[in-house]
């Protein structure tokens, strides 16, 4: 493994401005996969962070019956609920035309415990070579999951210490007691680009790590690792490599959290962050 960089203006990936003659499909298609009767919300918060980030385009792929509210600019692939309340498979499987139109899937907001689609989906995105954002029960489903991710290089993986703690086999103590070893032994078993959230995030591709010398408490509120995935899924759709995706999206959301510091922000609830990424997103092209 190679040396620590810090993350400073100097060294911060840069978003291309957009040309003129841009159109929605310029700037891809992330479709978000996940939700469930008890988590319902999840999934939205991605697709509303995608769509904010600049994706031009964002499907919902959730319950049908959601009782959350939906943007109007999000495309909705709706699926049915199995009894106990997860995607159903056969439902899912029904919507292959459409999946496959998808630059990016970002997968499991709000999932649940539903390995069948999680593999499913994960075979899918190998066969037709879509990036793969995985986060929340994706990442909880990795050392049960069938399917091997292990040389999709396309693949980036955000969890929090105690996600991390559970594909490694050790504690959420031991993963903070020593970041560092934690996210290599992670990329090294997982493959791609793996983000260790928390105080401090850390960024590590094969050959190279990163480290943010910033720590963020007002983000420790629930859905602030959905919006974390929704950011990097939609810069992901705009081709920005999955490295730079990975670095710039933490960056997005830590400027986010400084500004609301600022303002003498104790918390700033998922649902704000949102609202707040254009603003925060402009300081980066």
């Amino acid at each position: 493994m190679s040396q620590w960089q810090k993350i400073e203006s100097s060294n911060l990936p840069v978003i291309e401005p957009r040309k003129p003659d841009s159109h929605k499909n310029t700037f891809g298609h992330v479709v978000v996969i996940g939700g469930s009767r008890a988590t319902p919300g999840a999934p939205v918060l991605s697709a509303s962070a995608a769509l904010e980030t600049g994706a031009g385009l964002v499907s919902l792929c959730s319950w049908s019956d959601s009782p959350v509210v939906t943007p109007p600019s999000l495309m909705h692939l709706p699926v049915e609920l199995t009894q106990s309340g997860v995607i159903s498979l056969e439902s899912l499987s029904l919507l292959e035309e459409s999946l496959a139109k998808a630059t990016v899937f970002a997968v499991g907001p709000g999932l649940g415990k539903n390995l069948e689609v999680f593999d499913y989906v994960i075979s899918f995105a190998k066969k037709q070579s879509i990036p793969v954002v995985i986060d929340a029960d994706g990442l909880n489903l990795i050392t049960q999951s069938k399917v091997s991710l292990s040389n999709y290089s396309t693949a980036i993986y955000t969890p929090h210490p105690g996600e991390a703690a559970q594909i490694l086999g050790m504690t959420s103590k031991e993963v903070q007691a020593d970041r560092y070893t934690a996210i290599e032994a992670l990329q090294s078993k997982l493959g791609g680009v793996v983000v260790l959230k928390g105080a401090n995030p850390l960024v590590r591709s094969a050959d190279s790590g990163f480290v943010f010398d910033q720590a963020e408490p007002v983000l420790a509120t629930a859905g602030s690792g959905d919006v974390l995935t929704g950011i990097i899924s939609g810069l992901l759709a705009q081709r920005i490599a999955p490295l730079e995706s990975s670095i710039l999206g933490v960056a997005i959301q830590l400027r986010m959290a400084q500004n609301a510091r600022l303002r003498s922000r104790v918390v700033l609830p998922a649902e704000q962050q949102v609202r707040s990424l254009s603003k925060s997103l402009s300081r980066f092209y």
